[in-house]
């Protein structure tokens, strides 16, 4: 299963890879636009050579956008994540030139 959030693709994975390291705190990922962040209710957050995954042990957890600014615009609707172990790409923008490929800016 894949689930999009803002510029987060969570794709469903069989297990967290061998010798990731769990991370402290339930946020994902921080957008750099506007401060807001990417939050889990619940689940378990790990890291490998860069790349995110967690595991929701429970039969669902929320995953849901937080703002420091008020109503606003560019707020992501919360999504229901169900058990399992996830991994998680941020959307890149390829584009001619010296610098091709970007990280999207959420």
């Amino acid at each position: 299963m894949q689930y999009r959030h803002g510029d987060l693709l969570i794709i469903s994975i069989e297990s967290i890879p061998k010798g990731a390291k769990k991370k402290q705190g339930k946020v994902i990922m921080e957008g750099e636009a506007t401060g807001h962040a990417h939050v889990l209710d619940d689940g378990v957050l790990f890291e490998k050579d860069g790349r995110l995954y967690f595991d929701v042990k429970k039969a669902r957890t929320t995953l849901r956008q937080t703002s420091p600014v008020k109503d606003d615009p560019d707020t992501h609707d919360p999504i229901l994540i169900p058990r399992g172990r996830f991994m998680v790409i941020q959307e890149r923008n390829y584009m001619p030139g010296p610098v091709p490929v970007q990280r999207v800016v959420d």
